[in-house]
């Protein structure tokens, strides 16, 4: 698992070797994740489409990762405390 950042979206993937485990590891780690966002405080949602490849996304956090300040500005460390939780999203997900 990891994630990945896309413009506005933050997305959490997952890779799984074997075509034949694919939708069965991706609706399984979708409800671990969305789970695991909800302890967290992080709102995450099921992307339009799954994928079938060896990499899929599994859940998208809804709104913008990236934290701005009052100024309209980038706020860097609001943004790495979103991503920190991020990890602790996948962190608790492994766990459960």
């Amino acid at each position: 698992m990891y994630l990945q950042a896309k413009q506005d979206e933050l997305h959490f993937k997952i890779e799984v070797e074997h075509r034949e485990k694919r939708r069965e590891r991706r609706w399984h780690w979708h409800e671990r994740i969305v789970q695991a966002g909800e302890s967290e405080g992080m709102t995450l949602k099921k992307p339009a489409r799954f994928g079938s490849g060896k990499t899929m996304t599994v859940a998208i956090l809804e709104g913008d990762w990236r934290q701005s300040g009052r100024d309209g500005r980038l706020d860097l460390e609001k943004t790495v405390e979103e991503l920190k939780k991020a990890e602790r999203v996948l962190q608790a997900a492994l766990k459960r």
